[in-house]
């Protein structure tokens, strides 16, 4: 389930660097060499050019530790998961190849947001879980299907909504250009699914239910059709669609975007057996909390 614990009434953040579009992932890439920081990251920079997080595809036993920490830490306050010894929110699909969680870091090394990439398979989705006819009914009509889910910032992050924005960026461009899909699903708290539906093109596609997975808290689920918002963000970085009405400003032009998924998928790992071991993930275990 996506819940952020972020305000996300207002309009979206529009901190991101302002660069030529034709050369802002080439400058990121040569600011990352320049400041000798670890080439696994993407740097985010604040409004006044000095580096604000740094964003990274979590594909070790350390770093997925880390975002699955963050998580816990999250929902925890949030009265979304029980108490736990690992104090890890773990999902048997992170031990599946075609999962995908990327940690940002702040300037200090502190962990300040993930978020989680599944793309469907026999395996199912988490969504399954209470919308098996509605997401069924979309695999009949020949839709390709990824879900966002476990999106978590960090309560005190300065500038978390900034940080929100480049997360979902940087993941839209991965799902659509290198995953191949047609739509996104997410679960959201219905007090947030109007933030969704109005600034990110979200439309309701299953009614409101309580969701095992966060403690029976409310859920909708929301899904995004990639070729409607394309053709919505079309020649329009503005924040405003062709109507005028607002919309989140996309980052990416279409050469960008297949520079940031080359990016992210050259430091994507899955999970090896001995990570799923530590993990205590098993084949079959219904999508859970790590007890």
């Amino acid at each position: 389930m996506i819940d952020s614990n972020v305000n996300t009434s207002g309009n979206i953040p529009t901190q991101a660097p302002q660069v030529k579009r034709t050369t802002a992932v080439s400058q990121v890439l040569r600011a990352v060499a320049e400041e000798q920081e670890d080439i696994r990251s993407w740097i985010v920079h604040a409004a006044d050019g000095n580096p604000d997080f740094k964003i990274r595809v979590a594909a070790d036993q350390a770093s997925r530790r880390r975002a699955y920490a963050l998580a816990y830490r999250v929902y925890r306050r949030m009265g979304y998961v029980n108490e736990n010894p690992s104090e890890l929110c773990v999902s048997p699909f992170d031990a599946y190849a075609g999962s995908f969680t990327l940690i940002a870091e702040d300037i200090h090394g502190h962990e300040r947001g993930t978020i989680t990439l599944v793309f469907d398979s026999h395996f199912g989705l988490p969504c399954n879980e209470i919308y098996r006819d509605e997401v069924d009914a979309m695999r009949a009509g020949g839709r390709t299907l990824v879900e966002f889910t476990r999106l978590a910032i960090d309560d005190d992050t300065p500038n978390a909504r900034a940080l929100l924005f480049h997360l979902f960026h940087l993941s839209y461009a991965y799902a659509r250009c290198g995953g191949g899909c047609t739509d996104m699903l997410i679960e959201v708290n219905p007090r947030h699914a109007s933030y969704y539906k109005k600034l990110l093109r979200f439309e309701q596609v299953g009614p409101e239910r309580p969701c095992p997975r966060v403690k029976d808290a409310p859920a909708v689920l929301l899904r995004m059709d990639f070729m409607r918002m394309e053709a919505e963000l079309n020649g329009f970085s503005s924040g405003r669609d062709r109507s005028g009405k607002r919309i989140h400003a996309y980052m990416f032009s279409a050469d960008e975007e297949r520079e940031v998924t080359r990016f992210l998928a050259s430091q994507h790992r899955t999970m090896s057996f001995q990570e799923a071991k530590y993990f205590k993930i098993h084949a079959g275990k219904r999508l859970e909390v790590m007890a």
